[in-house]
């Protein structure tokens, strides 16, 4: 039997409580629809950034959701001024590509497949 997105969401909060061990404030929304997930938000504060914390988070989430053969879905835009060291709208939208979603439909929709094992 296949994880839901609900389950995969549970499983997930539970690996990211030892992410937060070593970076307490790192945010990661999900919104478990249907048959996919949505990745609202990532965020590394700024004293935390360029260490690995939010690719850790989304490895491990891209782990559950292979397993469960469901698919990510995301529209990323900037929360953060980049005076704070935050990336751009541009620059993280080429974050996500380089992680491994695609660019779908107009405007900045994200999504990555699962991936077979």
């Amino acid at each position: 039997m296949t994880d839901t997105p609900e389950q995969i969401e549970e499983q997930f909060r539970d690996a990211l409580t030892r992410i937060r061990e070593r970076c307490p404030t790192l945010i990661v929304d999900l919104i478990p629809q249907r048959d996919h997930i949505e990745l609202a938000q990532i965020s590394t504060p700024p004293d935390q950034r360029g260490r690995g914390f939010a690719d850790e988070a989304l490895d491990c989430l891209f782990a559950l959701c292979d397993a469960a053969s469901v698919e990510l879905r995301t529209s990323p835009y900037a929360l953060d001024d980049p005076a704070t060291g935050a990336l751009t709208d541009r620059q993280l939208s080429d974050w996500y590509v380089r992680r491994g979603f695609d660019v779908k439909g107009e405007g900045n929709y994200l999504i990555r497949k699962p991936r077979l094992r």
